[in-house]
């Protein structure tokens, strides 16, 4: 264990900023407690440090690297305060996420080639891109580490069978359209070990006997590389790496084991690079790739060249510059694009607009806050695995709705994972819900008071013949409350802020709720409710207003929304996005504003963005 300790110091003191040796000897010593209470082989360990280290390599921070050893931490009961205390509220918060999503997918019974809820697992976690992280590097080390584990206990053959199969449908595919390189490389080559054991031997056995031969030729080129940039004036790292063992090809009847990567400054060092190397071998006709001009799908970029070397080797060389070389390592999102419906356009969106968010966020400097691009959707399932999107805090009786108006309508009991449940339950991400009907079951005034949704309110009312006033009527009681006291609440439907015209009603004997004047929610209220207001001084006061914007949907269109807010002042709280007809997208961002005019400046600016209707 202490060797694998080292290996992790070691890559953590090369990339992580802040990374604490100390605190990484407390995360392993609250594992080893937890590990000797629950009976489990403290060889366990190595699996711990082995996520810790993939982390560590895709430098996502000394945080996160805490949380690879602490993984499986909370699941085993371990004491989440004196996490808290040593590591702080996030790392504590990311732990407990993790927790509940393990329990959620060990949880629920699947068929085996059946991953529609595994899908809608990862779709919840994408609104914390850590949690996503932290569990695909859980099951890329566990994936490398399984015969062990299976010898020591806590795995089984069917877990490893299991988990081939979910990094072939699942793991495999995520990571390569996030862009996570390493982990993809991981898990491929993984697979290809334990599906294809015997090849794997062969090819194992070949590579070792031409690997220091093939070193030397390497080198050598890279030798001859370096001197020729030098005298170009060209700025350049160069490694040389052992090639993944399914991309290990022949050519010419030797092994091409190792390749060499060259990071440049810039893209016209690139092409200035790929001259030189062109000048010192041949390049074989058909190996040259220009990722540069043409990115993949995901974002990759890189020129890719094999050459023959002055000994007649063949090697592999990418160049690429330093930005596109931490891309290609650990890009954090970008399209997920699988087959299916409006649905999932939906959220390949989505992840587009996640990996632009994150980069603006890291350009600007702004809170993580706007970040939680998900935070309002949960996903779950029917019984037949049919994913169902709903707003957060969404009720069973809301599910049911959202399946069908009949469904809701004729709704009697909910099953919710198997257990019957009241229809306000709170439905949580991947929860399996089964509606039950009866045939004289018709809709209730009191369901009104919990569901959420528009389209279970509106059908409830519908059946009900529940109308409205078609305007607010002025307030019977005349007399005016400043928006200062102490019982007023700003309403979240309208958000209105200073410079609005308002109007308020009780919500009880002391609390008054504010809305503006033009708020669909006045025409529900009877006029002796209702409340004059005015606003009192707002100096350095900040309000959360709310911003639709409808554009026409583009690479950079989130970026230069946002970049209005950071230029008018205005924190962004909160941004989510819906994919609407015709390439649009409904774009809705919760902001901090002090004034009306601020506002309206904002709104302004953000007209003149290019695609914006």
């Amino acid at each position: 264990m202490e060797q694998e300790f080292n290996s992790l110091l070691a890559i953590a003191a090369e990339n992580i900023e802040g990374f604490s040796e100390s605190k990484a000897r407390k995360a392993l010593e609250i594992m080893v407690k937890a590990y000797k209470k629950d009976g489990i082989s403290l060889s366990y360990l190595n699996h711990n440090i082995g996520v810790a280290e993939l982390i560590a390599k895709l430098k996502l921070g000394a945080e996160m690297v805490y949380a690879g050893l602490l993984h499986n931490a909370v699941k085993l009961n371990s004491d989440t305060q004196e996490i808290r205390k040593e590591f702080g509220e996030e790392v504590e918060r990311l732990l407990i996420a993790k927790s509940r999503f393990v329990a959620a997918l060990e949880g629920k019974k699947f068929q085996v080639g059946q991953y529609e809820l595994v899908k809608v697992l990862f779709f919840s976690a994408t609104k914390n891109i850590n949690l996503t992280i932290l569990q695909l590097t859980d099951k890329a080390d566990e994936l490398r580490k399984i015969d062990e584990l299976i010898s020591i206990g806590v795995r089984t053959q069917n877990d490893k069978n299991e988990l081939i199969e979910l990094a072939e449908k699942i793991y495999i595919p995520l990571t390569f359209k996030l862009g996570i390189y390493i982990l993809k490389d991981e898990f491929e080559d993984r697979v290809f070990e334990h599906s294809k054991k015997k090849e794997y031997e062969r090819l194992s056995s070949l590579i070792s006997e031409h690997r220091n031969e093939r070193m030397k030729d390497a080198s050598s080129f890279v030798k001859a590389i370096e001197s020729k940039l030098a005298k170009e004036g060209i700025n350049a790292r160069i490694y040389v790496r052992e090639k993944r063992m399914r991309k290990q090809i022949v050519l010419g009847g030797i092994y091409d084991i190792y390749a060499v990567r060259i990071i440049t400054d810039s893209v016209k060092e690139c092409y200035e690079t790929l001259g030189i190397v062109h000048g010192l071998g041949k390049p074989i006709l058909g190996e040259f790739n220009d990722y540069i001009a043409k990115p993949k799908s995901n974002g990759y970029q890189s020129l890719h060249t094999t050459v023959i070397t002055q000994e007649n080797k063949p090697i592999e060389i990418q160049i690429r510059t330093r930005e596109m070389h931490n891309i290609a390592e650990s890009g954090i999102a970008a399209h997920w694009r699988y087959k299916g419906g409006e649905a999932n356009e939906r959220m390949d969106r989505k992840l587009t607009w996640l990996k632009e968010l994150i980069q603006w966020q890291s350009e600007a400097k702004v809170s993580a806050a706007a970040v939680d691009f998900f935070e309002n959707r949960i996903y779950a399932l029917t019984p037949k695995g049919e994913v169902v999107e709903l707003p957060e805090k969404s009720t069973a009786l809301d599910f049911a709705y959202a399946v069908h108006s009949d469904l809701g309508n004729k709704c009697s009991k909910i099953k919710v994972n198997g257990k019957i449940v009241p229809l306000l339950y709170k439905i949580e991400n991947a929860d399996i819900v089964q509606v039950i009907t009866a045939a004289d079951q018709i809709p209730k005034a009191n369901w009104l008071t919990f569901v959420i949704t528009d389209k279970a309110k509106s059908k409830i009312r519908q059946y009900l013949h529940i109308g409205f006033a078609k305007k607010p009527s002025k307030a019977a009681k005349m007399f005016a409350v400043k928006t200062s006291d102490e019982r007023i609440k700003f309403g979240k439907c309208c958000t209105p802020v200073f410079g609005d015209e308002i109007m308020g009603f009780r919500t009880s004997k002391r609390k008054i709720s504010v809305h503006r004047r033009d708020c669909k929610e006045l025409e529900k209220i009877k006029k002796d409710e209702m409340v004059e207001v005015e606003w009192s001084s707002q100096k350095g006061k900040e309000y959360i207003a709310e911003i639709k914007v409808t554009a026409r949907d583009r690479a950079g269109l989130l970026g230069d929304v946002l970049n209005v807010f950071s230029a008018n002042k205005a924190d962004v709280v909160s941004a989510n996005a819906k994919s609407a007809v015709g390439n649009l997208t409904n774009c809705i961002f919760e902001v901090k504003a002090q004034s009306l005019d601020q506002l309206q400046n904002i709104i302004e600016k953000a007209r003149q963005v290019e695609g914006v209707k």
